[in-house]
């Protein structure tokens, strides 16, 4: 059988009610006050944002910019925009001293090894992450899709240990159509 572009084409009202009225059962069903979230500017970061803050409400999100050295203006200046129009709590919290600090604490520390540097990376970020959610009775909301999680793009116990992914079952193409549907 072959599965073509045609047959990953969802209803995106009705993908995203169901997104949002599950993020409402797993805050209810679990206790949470709310969810807790790195935005980084980029297209899945900016859809979970925005289906979280239409599901729970605004006052119940916490978005964190956690930028380092590398990342590029622009998407932060994406990030703060989305973020404050969407009316959402957040934090910018500069993430390269606490990197540098990690990476100066590691004797066999190599600055060729690019994909262990960039686990260094989210790393910090995720336990920056759970740290607001455990002090604030918050999940932490992943931001990872279908393609990344298949290809396993993503870092173990960084960008991957998450609470809850609410476009973990769509793949880039169909984010990309539900970004477009939620105008962003």
């Amino acid at each position: 059988m072959k599965i073509t572009s045609r047959d990953l084409i969802i209803d995106y009202g009705h993908c995203v009610e169901k997104i949002t009225s599950f993020l409402r059962y797993y805050l209810n069903k679990n206790g949470l006050k709310g969810y807790v979230m790195g935005v980084s500017g980029g297209l899945d970061s900016s859809v979970c944002l925005k289906l979280v803050a239409q599901g729970v409400g605004s006052k119940r999100v916490y978005a964190l910019l956690l930028p380092e050295v590398a990342t590029p203006t622009e998407d932060m200046e994406d990030a703060l925009t989305l973020v404050k129009s969407l009316k959402v709590r957040y934090d910018i919290i500069n993430i390269s001293d606490i990197v540098e600090s990690v990476r100066r604490s590691i004797p066999i520390y190599d600055v060729d090894d690019r994909v262990a540097d960039g686990n260094i990376k989210a790393r910090v970020r995720m336990t920056i992450l759970y740290y607001y959610a455990n002090h604030l009775g918050y999940a932490v909301l992943g931001t990872s899709d279908k393609s990344e999680l298949l290809l396993g793009y993503f870092t173990k116990y960084g960008d991957g240990g998450v609470d809850l992914l609410p476009i973990g079952d769509l793949y880039k193409t169909q984010v990309r159509q539900l970004a477009r549907y939620l105008e962003l």
